[in-house]
């Protein structure tokens, strides 16, 4: 699949390929978007961005329609959670009334993932990453990418996309900071062994 970004002044478009020589990347290109069609990374006239992509497709032109889409960050929301062993419901009842405390919206409003982390922490407590974001922006994104005929594989918060493509094995033994510095704004992320404990 190629990976898709979308930000309110740019989309951007890549695909990497690993041949016998190595990893490359194989296809790039990005396009300007006019001033308020995506505004804070809400897409506010989906046509318009919709014709955008399918340019900016034709364009690079990438030998598959599977993409993988970066959310933005300011709209999405990566929590690291403990959950408690000694209840006897579900994990999935324990997630969502352990992450229910941390989230600006209802759980039904968002469209949600979670991954139990392996091993305990100090406390001896279960951890799970979880990952969310507003129903409304998913669906937009969705309407718009499958109206171009497109196979969405899956969609990534930005922070988790940036530490894995910038850190390598040995440095997500250790923990960093990563700075993202961009056109309209910029993120700051705390990496700890593999987990982005903040952005």
């Amino acid at each position: 699949p190629f990976g898709l970004d979308i930000s309110d002044s740019l989309i951007r478009l890549a695909l990497v390929e690993h041949p016998r020589a190595g990893w490359r990347l194989a296809v790039r290109g990005e396009i300007a978007v006019p001033s308020g069609w995506i505004v804070e990374g809400e897409i506010h006239k989906p046509d318009d961005v919709g014709r955008l992509i399918g340019q900016l497709i034709k364009a690079a032109g990438p030998k598959t329609k599977q993409v993988i889409v970066s959310l933005p960050e300011r709209h999405t929301f990566l929590k690291l959670i403990t959950v408690t062993d000694d209840s006897p419901s579900t994990m999935a009842d324990k997630v969502k009334t352990a992450a229910s405390q941390h989230l600006p919206f209802a759980w039904e409003e968002m469209y949600s993932d979670w991954a139990v982390l392996p091993g305990k922490n100090s406390l001896r407590q279960t951890q799970v990453m979880v990952a969310a974001a507003p129903r409304g922006l998913i669906d937009t994104y969705t309407s718009v990418l499958t109206g171009l005929d497109l196979e969405l594989i899956s969609y990534e918060i930005e922070s988790l996309a940036i530490a894995r493509a910038t850190l390598t094995k040995e440095q997500l033994r250790a923990t960093y900071i990563i700075l993202d510095l961009g056109r309209t704004r910029s993120t700051l992320m705390l990496v700890k062994k593999g987990i982005v404990k903040f952005s």
